[in-house]
């Protein structure tokens, strides 16, 4: 979960915090606490508070990952070579997102009518460790059809979003991502479906939990 905070309103609670702290009392607020050894122990008590956090933070940032690969052209693959990247993690995770971006999104050239136009069957992606699969398809340019004279200055970007997801993958599995051919080519009429400069990004993080709950179960 995102959240979004007001930094100025957050500020202003650590301020009066320290003030607490350091003062025995909240800004404005003229009751005080003046025994040293109450502020002296409201101190050490956020002093372990702040090292436990600073101690947890690392841990935090290390279970939330991205794995990217790039396709410079779809063309590149065939149906029997059509692994983009590997990726074997030691630790279960759950994959959260993937997104897809593309400079030149699904597309064929229409060599009869001079243009570039839409796929009926669009590159797709895929990401599976044989048994679980998640596949994204890549939309053509909103700007096709396109005549050959005016491709210099269209823009043919395209990008998908799987929105969240929910897809757990054991540790020690390995993970590829896979292109997944459009529209074959039909002769000289129009070429094969295509894509070029995609980026595959995959969000992650280590599901320590569902570890436990694979490594509980395989020793019963």
């Amino acid at each position: 979960m995102v959240c979004f905070v007001n930094v100025q309103s957050v500020d202003r609670i650590i301020y009066a915090i320290f003030i607490r702290l350091l003062c025995g009392r909240f800004p404005g607020n003229r009751s005080s606490t003046s025994d040293p050894h109450k502020r002296r122990f409201l101190m050490t008590r956020l002093a372990i508070r702040l090292s436990i956090l600073l101690l947890t933070l690392p841990g935090i940032a290390a279970a939330m990952a991205t794995w990217s690969s790039h396709v410079e052209s779809t063309s590149t693959y065939s149906v029997q070579n059509n692994v983009v990247a590997r990726f074997t993690p030691d630790q279960a995770i759950t994959v959260t997102r993937i997104e897809l971006q593309s400079a030149f999104g699904s597309s064929r050239a229409e060599y009869s009518l001079g243009q570039y136009a839409q796929c009926a069957k669009p590159i797709s992606f895929q990401l599976t460790d044989g048994t679980t699969s998640y596949t994204l398809t890549l939309p053509g340019p909103s700007v096709l059809p396109v005549p050959y004279g005016s491709a210099a200055s269209a823009n043919f970007s395209s990008f998908a979003d799987s929105g969240r997801l929910d897809l757990r993958f054991r540790g020690g599995n390995t993970l590829t991502v896979l292109v997944l051919q459009g529209d074959a080519p039909q002769g000289s009429s129009a070429s094969a479906c295509f894509a070029t400069a995609t980026s595959v990004t995959v969000q992650y993080h280590v599901d320590a939990d569902f570890r436990s709950r694979v490594e509980a179960s395989g020793s019963n």
